[in-house]
C-alpha cells in the first residue's frame, strides 16, 4: 500500500496511466481521497492545467445510484460530452446542450473507478472532471 500511495501522490502528467491506476487502488482503502493535481504537480515543479485557461466553465458531476447527474456551470452551453477510464480509454460520448443532465451509466461504467467527463463548446474550449464512481 505505501507504494501504491506514493504512485497516487505522483503528478498526473509523468505518468498519467500509472497514477490513476494507482488512485484507483488507492481508493479502495481510502474512497474520500481528494487529490489536489495544481498543487502535487507544483511541488515537483510541473504546471498543471486543463484545457483553455480563458474559460470559466466547468461541469460538476455527482452520483445518484447508477446515475450521474451533471450540472454546467459558466455563460457557455457544452455540446460533446466524453468518459474515460483511468487508463485513458474512450467509455462513452454523447451530445447535449442542455445544462442540467441526468445520465444511466448502468450500461457503460461497468465497475467503480476514478473516471474523467471532458466536455467541449462549440468553439473548441474545454472542461475536463475526474470523479469516482462506485457500483
Amino acid at each position: 500500500m505505501n507504494q501504491i500511495s506514493q504512485i497516487a501522490y505522483q503528478c498526473p502528467l509523468k505518468s498519467a496511466a500509472a497514477v490513476y491506476k494507482a488512485r484507483e487502488m488507492y481508493a479502495i482503502d481510502h474512497p474520500l481521497t481528494n487529490f489536489d493535481n495544481y498543487q502535487l504537480c507544483a511541488n515537483q515543479g510541473i504546471q498543471y492545467r486543463l484545457g483553455n485557461s480563458n474559460t470559466t466553465n466547468e461541469v460538476n458531476v455527482s452520483q445518484m445510484s447508477e446515475q450521474l447527474q451533471l450540472e454546467v456551470v459558466g455563460k457557455t452551453d457544452f455540446l460533446n460530452y466524453r468518459i474515460f477510464n483511468s487508463l485513458g480509454q474512450l467509455v462513452h460520448q454523447w451530445n447535449s446542450s442542455n445544462k442540467h443532465q441526468t445520465l444511466d451509466v448502468s450500461s457503460f461504467l461497468s465497475t467503480s473507478g476514478i473516471y474523467i467527463l471532458q466536455a467541449q463548446c462549440a468553439n473548441g474550449s474545454q472542461s475536463s472532471k475526474k470523479f469516482i464512481y462506485t457500483k
